[in-house]
């Protein structure tokens, strides 16, 4: 199958990487981790694919711009593993954004972004689908830059109720600093401080992990927060600020809170990524 659509970029497709993000990074042990090879979909065949009317799709607030298109996909037939849809729209020229939807609970599962292989890279090789995935296999096959990133030949599997896990990986060039975590955060309506938690899984640990990068405002010196906090893991890592960017070293774990007290008007916002680079491996 055959997935490549081109649309106009939305700001909002960060809210569908924040939660996604460290997806890329989840790299599963079944059996296939340390093979030269690539899966076949035959390795990971279901014993069903499920026929029924399918399930509408359970919709938060991180899905709100894109709940047309997910709705839609969600409505075909079973596209992939046996009982879900893939719902894919563009995020831009090369670029396509996916997510995986249960046609029988109407679970949404986070994928993520993917562009296209680099150009010199496609003029010496026949230019491969970007997306592969059939209904009777749990393997789904990405063939280019997950978030604009790294680009390279990714497999993944699809697992009861927590989605896809990564098995493989092969890069068409030399690993970049990657994204581990990215998030965008609003203050309270109110005057008074307020607090925003997030949670997040990395598995295993990446190599050169991490720096912690707090962008407050949208780059232009507008929309700041008056002041901010930023606790990983119980821990204050940023003491109270009020600058545009602060940059710090901090240690992951696999399952990890990361907490944000900040305060400003309503229209304020501020990032919050974390990234590894395997520079910086010791």
């Amino acid at each position: 199958m055959v997935l490549q659509r081109t649309a106009c970029f939305s700001s909002a497709i960060i809210r569908i990487m924040v939660k996604a993000i460290c997806l890329l990074l989840v790299i599963g042990v079944e059996g296939w981790a340390h093979e030269s090879s690539r899966p076949e979909f035959k390795d990971f065949a279901v014993d069903h694919v499920y026929t029924g009317a399918p399930a509408a799709p359970r919709l938060n607030n991180n899905w709100r711009t894109f709940r047309t298109v997910i709705r839609h996909g969600a409505k075909l037939p079973v596209e992939f593993a046996g009982h879900y849809t893939v719902p894919v729209w563009g995020c831009g020229a090369g670029c396509s954004a996916f997510v995986v939807v249960d046609s029988v609970t109407g679970t949404v599962y986070h994928g993520f972004t993917i562009a296209n292989l680099p150009q010199e890279w496609i003029e010496q090789h026949e230019e491969p689908v970007r997306i592969e995935f059939h209904p009777n296999s749990r393997l789904l096959k990405v063939n280019g830059c997950p978030g604009e990133q790294n680009c390279g030949f990714y497999d993944y599997v699809m697992t009861p109720r927590n989605g896809l896990k990564f098995i493989r990986r092969e890069l068409t060039g030399k690993e970049e600093a990657t994204r581990v975590y990215i998030d965008l955060f609003r203050p309270c309506a109110a005057q008074t401080p307020c607090i925003r938690t997030e949670r997040f899984q990395v598995d295993p640990m990446p190599k050169g992990c991490c720096t912690l990068t707090v962008s407050n405002g949208d780059g232009q010196g507008h929309k700041e927060a008056r002041s901010y906090e930023v606790f990983l893991n119980g821990k204050k890592v940023i003491l109270t600020a009020h600058s545009g960017n602060t940059q710090v070293l901090v240690t992951l774990l696999q399952r990890n809170t990361l907490k944000v007290v900040l305060a400003g008007e309503s229209h304020a916002m501020m990032s919050v990524q974390i990234t590894s680079d395997p520079s910086l491996e010791k």
